[in-house]
Formats: structure tokens, sequence, C-alpha cells
């Protein structure tokens, strides 16, 4: 999943913005083809929905911070590699500031949170009221 990520996230892509006439930070949904006189552009890029998509996937789903009843579920799925991450997330009005750590070489396991220094049990942070700002250290094992 995260090597589709990287293929169409703008900023990571094979062919560079000035040869595609999208602007750098838009997804685009076709290219021109190799019988049109510029391949490989588009002008297009403002017309897909994409971006609002993808960093609700990123948000949700590889760093984990999903939003359920019983307040913010934290279950990241991190890329192997990576052995850290930092997401903000404002819910229901309170801002979650989370850091991820993880061995290398793992993608996923059970996790610990700690919020402001007292520690979580289970994966689901509560709901915090609105206006406050909150820590979270969520350790993966």
């Amino acid at each position: 999943a995260y090597q589709v990520l990287r293929r169409i996230t703008p900023a990571m892509r094979a062919l560079p913005a000035g040869q595609t006439g999208a602007e750098p930070f838009c997804y685009v949904d076709a290219f021109a083809g190799a019988s049109w006189p510029w391949p490989g552009w588009n002008c297009l890029g403002w017309w897909t929905a994409t971006g609002g998509w993808v960093l609700q996937l990123v948000v949700e789903w590889m760093y984990g911070a999903r939003a359920e009843h019983a307040g913010l579920k934290i279950k990241p799925c991190l890329p192997a590699d990576w052995t850290s991450a930092r997401v903000i997330r404002h819910f229901r009005d309170a801002v979650y500031d989370i850091a991820i750590s993880k061995p290398a070489g793992s993608c996923g396991g059970n996790v610990k949170l700690v919020v402001d220094g007292l520690p979580v049990d289970g994966d689901i942070l509560p709901v915090f009221p609105p206006g406050t700002t909150h820590q979270v250290a969520c350790r993966i094992e």
C-alpha cells in the first residue's frame, strides 16, 4: 500500500510537474498519451477530490488515528522501514498531538498509549473537552 501511495503522491511521482502541466500539489486522474503533441500532459488537476481522500487514508489508516463513537482509535500501520511518525489530529474540537514509534522492520503490533504522561488501557483515546491539546505517545511493540 505504501508503494502505491508513493507512486500516486504528487511530490513523489516520477514525472515532474513541469512536464505534466498540473500543479505540483495536485492529484491528477489522466495523462495524455503518446499521440498527443505533449505526451504526459494533464490539464485536469483540479477535477478530482483525491487529495482529501488520500489525506484521510494516511491519517486514519497509515497513522491509524480513526474516529470512533467511544473516542479516537489509535492503530497505526506504518511502512516496515519507518521507525517513527507524527500526526496532529483534531477530534471533537480537541487536539491530539500523536508521536508514533516502532521497531524497524515491523508494520504493526500491540499499541501502548500514554496521554499527557498517563498510560491508557487499550487503543482508544478518551474524548477530551473542546479547546484542549493533548500529547500522545504511541509505541508499537
